[in-house]
């Protein structure tokens, strides 16, 4: 009997979601360990001036292992991928759908050149004002889009759940 093994290093918090994800789709956790690391680093202040920096971080070392000669295997291989594919999707169209810090940075500046304009040029603010108006119309259809696509993925993702249950029951 084959096994295939995959090493994952994550964050404490993360263990069991992961751990389940993966299960989904055939894994068994073989190990799990708790690490801690330490190191120094140098790096340089304003003035150029060396400094020793010490870091530390903890992580979770998961150890998964997947029968290769298991039923169905193929099928739970191209469902895993597609799962993962799908998640990655989600939270990236998930943050694209946020209005950031840079949206609200345009409004501050499209406010304050207005006040400019409106000194120098009345006919000026009103083209600069409908730009602006413009600019958000088209930021929150474009946020709406992209929180479609996310939940999209989400769903996808629970389709690939469900299909992987059915291989391994």
């Amino acid at each position: 009997m084959a096994y295939e093994r995959k090493v994952l290093r994550i964050a404490a918090e993360f263990e069991e979601i992961c751990i389940q994800e993966f299960e989904y789709f055939g894994w068994e956790l073989e190990s799990s360990q708790d690490c801690y690391e330490e190191y120094e680093q140098v790096e340089y202040d304003i003035a150029f001036q060396p400094w020793l920096v010490s870091y530390s971080n903890s992580y979770v070392k998961l150890i998964l292992k997947r029968n290769t000669s298991m039923k169905h295997y193929d099928e739970l291989v191209e469902l895993e991928n597609k799962y993962f594919a799908d998640k990655q999707m989600s939270l990236d169209y998930d943050e694209k759908a946020k209005f950031g810090g840079g949206f609200i940075a345009l409004i501050v500046f499209s406010f304050l050149f207005a006040l400019v304009c409106l000194v120098v040029n009345i006919i000026g603010t009103i083209i600069f004002a409908a730009i602006g108006i413009l600019i958000i119309v088209l930021r929150k259809k474009a946020c709406k889009k992209n929180q479609e696509i996310a939940d999209w993925a989400l769903d996808e993702m629970a389709h690939c759940i469900v299909d992987a249950e059915d291989l391994l029951k």
